[in-house]
């Protein structure tokens, strides 16, 4: 029997760099192959994810499966990974300057979904989602997906 892997859908911002970084947050997805979050703070799981989705202007742009995750202990050495980043002003830039660890994800083959997946009207600006990774191919949009990945995950 094949597992339906869940995918962990997150934001990225605007098309604009971070003032710490000469690439902006999609540029390193695209680009570097790489995301990263603090584990368990502002609803990022505590866990590392076996995928990622991306979403940005309003509808899914891309599906990750993960190679890799390392866990730094700092934003300071996100530079390992993506020379572009000033880590140690990314640091200063979040959680008062303290040194706060990070899963740093290196994404294989980063994908765009087969057909345009909106948002739907359940996903606001920044929120993140869990969804089936076969829902989110099947479903009209991503709140639909979400909606039937927690009826899925309630019957057990």
């Amino acid at each position: 029997m094949t597992v339906d892997p869940l995918v962990y859908v997150v934001s990225l911002g605007a098309d604009s760099e971070p003032p710490w970084s000469t690439l902006s947050w999609r540029q390193m997805v695209h680009l570097r192959k790489v995301y990263f979050h603090p584990p368990g703070k502002r609803q990022f799981p505590r866990d590392p994810v076996g995928y990622l989705g991306f979403r940005y202007e309003g509808h899914l742009q891309a599906l990750a499966a993960i190679e890799q995750v390392v866990t730094v202990p700092c934003r300071s050495e996100l530079s390992r990974f993506v020379p572009e980043i000033d880590g140690e002003a990314c640091r200063l830039a979040y959680d008062q300057g303290a040194r706060v660890p990070h899963f740093v994800y290196i994404l294989k083959d980063v994908v765009t979904p087969h057909h345009i997946i909106p948002a739907g009207p359940k996903i606001h600006r920044a929120r993140k989602v869990w969804a089936f990774l076969s829902l989110l191919q099947q479903c009209e949009t991503i709140s639909e997906a979400e909606t039937l990945t927690r009826e899925r995950l309630e019957k057990g």
